[in-house]
């Protein structure tokens, strides 16, 4: 692992003191491996650590090392997706259905890291365009799920959804949502829609609370083009499209939201390490009960 870089980061609200943070710092550092962190991270450390670590810049990291929930997973995904890293996550939050392993376990699982003990698991995210409420066109990208949703409107929005221009079809809901295989198990799953295998090459479209109640689910192969439009012609109707569940704009009526497949992958690091997986699989779920 000699002259390897990783980047960290880290959630400063979950590990408050750092105490997790040094803890991968330091030994990653007495492995011989290169540790970057962003600016934010940096300028918390103390002056000791500060030693151990360098500002982040644009070159090559072997993989990102991600202490937080679910949330920090996905912005740390977020930031730094274009450079075509492997993520890990190590869970701080309350059930990091995302992360590797909990924080019980993170000297084991850097030292699987280390040892080679991991896939790289090859994952497709959205590419989503829209036009938000000024008439600019937007183009993001959702990891997880893209929501088109009413927001305040206290009605119902009539969606139409298109498959590459053809299959089409109408529905009256609260809103819709697009997820991927990672996001399957989040927003969409607790709309009603199904769980999707990680190997999966497909995206699922499901309903927000339709008027038929929980609406069958569409699955769609990763290479359709998926296009969504709001009907509704009241001028008080201001449908969102929220990525991840953080970015958020308002829409402009009458355009559509254009969801296909993002031209680069995204790599997520599994770790072969069972005792350790297995645990924290355990503990998830039993947050999820609590």
């Amino acid at each position: 692992m000699e002259n390897k870089k990783i980047l960290v980061s880290t959630n400063t609200l979950k590990d408050k003191t750092l105490e997790k943070t040094k803890q991968v710092i330091s030994f990653l550092n007495k492995n011989n491996v290169q540790v970057y962190v962003d600016k934010n991270l940096y300028n918390k450390l103390e002056l000791n650590i500060k030693k151990l670590v360098q500002e982040f810049e644009n070159e090559q990291m072997f993989c990102c090392i991600v202490l937080g929930g679910d949330g920090t997973f996905l912005s740390s995904i977020q930031k730094y997706y274009s450079y075509q890293m492997p993520f890990v996550g190590i869970n701080l939050g309350r059930v990091g259905y995302l992360s590797e392993t909990s924080d019980e376990h993170i000297e084991e699982l850097l030292q699987s890291i280390l040892d080679g003990k991991y896939d790289i698991q090859e994952k497709s995210y959205l590419n989503v365009t829209f036009f938000n409420e000024n008439n600019e066109q937007k183009t993001m990208f959702a990891f997880n799920e893209v929501v088109i949703h009413r927001g305040l409107y206290p009605k119902m929005l009539k969606m139409e959804i298109k498959i590459n221009n053809g299959w089409q079809h109408s529905f009256y809901a609260d809103g819709v949502l697009v997820a991927t295989t990672m996001g399957s198990s989040a927003y969409n799953l607790s709309a009603g829609g199904p769980l999707l295998l990680p190997q999966a090459k497909c995206f699922a479209i499901t309903s927000i609370c339709s008027q038929f109640g929980i609406m069958p689910s569409t699955v769609v192969s990763e290479d359709d083009v998926i296009s969504i439009l709001s009907q509704e012609s009241s001028n008080e109707c201001k449908p969102l499209v929220t990525i991840d569940g953080e970015e958020q704009q308002f829409l402009l009526l009458s355009k559509e939201v254009i969801i296909k497949k993002a031209k680069q992958s995204l790599y997520i690091m599994n770790i072969k390490n069972s005792q350790i997986t297995e645990n924290h699989i355990s503990k998830m779920f039993n947050g999820y009960m609590k």
